[in-house]
């Protein structure tokens, strides 16, 4: 059943793609430990090949509203469009392959209040195992690119966070950071109407670095709360096809360079693209059959390169 809801303090907005299962784990962990907020939930199911979405439509709370796409409209136009259905004073940007093991969302939406520069805030991220997942880093430049291109930039990324978000904890403060993962995120709805709301030009990843940079831009703080956690089981919707989730963040990544850098910038950055899939291409074919995924990683590479030429 759905009803009108008066006052209601959040609207928590969910694109499903695939991921039924997870959603249900999700939604019962929302109820859980949701605390004393009066709010709302929307999910919009993306066209989701798979069935199993009428499990979420039959849920049994009367605050839940759903709605299908004919079309998979990506993430953020997802967003955007759950954005014009909603009531609350916060919007709760959340992936269905999240969960909570305790009341991390009132707590979020209580610092949020209380935060006169606050853009966007978030929790820390954490995998099943509760080790850390990735969680923020700096908006990106060109020597984050090079560490990239040599294959050594994740471990590096999460070493340096993982440094900065325990010292944190340990002392229950927030971090100002330049941009979050988009798997829970915390914004007003009036300052994300405001903003711009997500470019919908943006059809998966880069378009929460796109909405964090306007919001810096705008002169506000994007926080990280390492003392709240949430719990991600990584890329639930994308793992099964690597090549999908490869080209889709290569595509937006470009798009974000021609977007926040001037025209120069861009083509220096394509080179090196070009430069560094050409090295590790040459790489992996001396090396040959011997690396198991031989074959996966030179379709990679050549896939990346022509999605270079067309952008």
């Amino acid at each position: 059943m759905q009803r009108e809801m008066s006052e209601v303090n959040l609207s928590i907005l969910i694109v499903n793609y695939n991921s039924h299962t997870h959603t249900r784990h999700c939604l019962d962990s929302i109820y859980k430990y949701s605390g004393n907020l009066n709010f709302e939930i929307h999910i919009l199911d993306n066209d989701s090949p798979e069935e199993g979405f009428d499990v979420i439509e039959n849920y049994p709370k009367d605050n839940i509203f759903t709605y299908r796409s004919r079309k998979n409209m990506g993430f953020g136009a997802g967003i955007n469009f759950l954005y014009r259905k909603a009531k609350g004073e916060y919007l709760l940007f959340l992936n269905p392959d999240t969960y909570f093991e305790n009341n991390t969302i009132e707590n979020l939406y209580s610092f949020a209040s209380k935060c006169t520069d606050c853009g966007i805030c978030s929790p820390a991220i954490y995998n099943r195992d509760r080790s850390l997942n990735y969680n923020f880093n700096y908006f990106p430049d060109f020597i984050w690119e090079i560490y990239e291109l040599l294959g050594t930039g994740y471990n590096i990324r999460l070493k340096k966070l993982s440094a900065i978000i325990n010292k944190s904890r340990e002392n229950k403060t927030p971090i100002k950071v330049d941009w979050m993962t988009g798997a829970c995120m915390l914004i007003r709805k009036d300052l994300f109407g405001t903003i711009g709301k997500f470019d919908e030009r943006f059809f998966l990843y880069y378009e929460d670095v796109d909405l964090q940079s306007r919001l810096t831009k705008a002169g506000l703080h994007n926080y990280c709360l390492p003392y709240l956690e949430v719990f991600h089981e990584s890329n639930a919707s994308s793992k099964t096809n690597r090549e999908i989730y490869y080209s889709n963040l290569l595509k937006s990544k470009l798009l974000y360079y021609r977007k926040h850098f001037g025209f120069p910038k861009v083509i220096l950055y394509k080179v090196m693209l070009f430069a560094g899939y050409y090295v590790r291409n040459v790489i992996i074919s001396f090396k040959g059959k011997r690396n198991i995924n031989y074959g996966n990683l030179k379709k990679r590479f050549k896939d990346s390169l022509n999605i270079l030429m067309k952008n």
